[in-house]
């Protein structure tokens, strides 16, 4: 007589379940961060415009309405390119295989890895979602990685401005405005971490009661 042998939680599952539990955190506060970045975004193009038409604009040969100009565009796209992600990776996440592909990969189970993404990218949709996440997160390092440049620039040219832009009105409000967008990254980061181990220590009690078949 054959015994069922006794399910307890798999590491795959773990990941799966956690992965979902932070796109399901990322979504409820999607909101709130739209709100903040939006009123962010529209600051860098009031403080460009401020640069423009300021009494001083003739005097100050730095370029800061361009800079803010620009940096109001890179905040616009990293928006975009952020809700894209938030997308495509809960699209994905919902599909076992290409849950299980993003476990596999993590630990250097790269065989695996490649058929459970091959068996995903098989079902309708799914393949779609696949590419629209690596085009996005491609275009998020690039974009990123020059918003870093932008911003050292602008440093740069804070330090290193002449006494003339320093006395404009747009001048102290540079800071404050760079300390609110890295204050964003780091305010979303938290309350998704916050919300993971809540749901985490939540869930305790019930993963040493309850056994569940883990993904293989």
């Amino acid at each position: 007589m054959s015994t069922v042998p006794q399910l307890r939680p798999g590491p795959t599952q773990q990941f799966v379940e956690t992965k979902r539990e932070e796109m399901s955190l990322q979504r409820k506060i999607l909101p709130f961060t739209l709100a903040i970045r939006s009123a962010l975004i529209a600051w860098w193009f009031y403080l460009g415009h401020l640069a423009a038409t300021s009494k001083e604009a003739a005097v100050c040969t730095d370029p800061w309405p361009k800079w803010f100009y620009v940096q109001g565009g890179v905040s616009v796209a990293l928006t975009f390119l952020m809700i894209s992600n938030l997308y495509a990776l809960s699209e994905l996440f919902k599909n076992d295989d290409a849950a299980r592909s993003a476990f596999y990969f993590k630990k250097g189970r790269n065989e695996e890895g490649q058929a459970a993404r091959s068996k995903a990218h098989a079902e309708h949709g799914v393949l779609q979602v696949s590419r629209l996440a690596q085009v996005a997160g491609c275009c998020t390092v690039l974009v990123c990685l020059f918003d870093i440049g932008w911003l050292a620039w602008g440093v740069k040219m804070y330090v290193w401005s002449e006494k003339a832009c320093k006395t404009e009105s747009f001048f102290k409000y540079y800071f404050y405005a760079v300390a609110v967008n890295l204050a964003i990254s780091f305010l979303r980061s938290a309350l998704v971490f916050t919300g993971l181990k809540r749901k985490c220590i939540a869930r305790e009690p019930e993963v040493a009661t309850v056994s569940y078949q883990p993904l293989p």
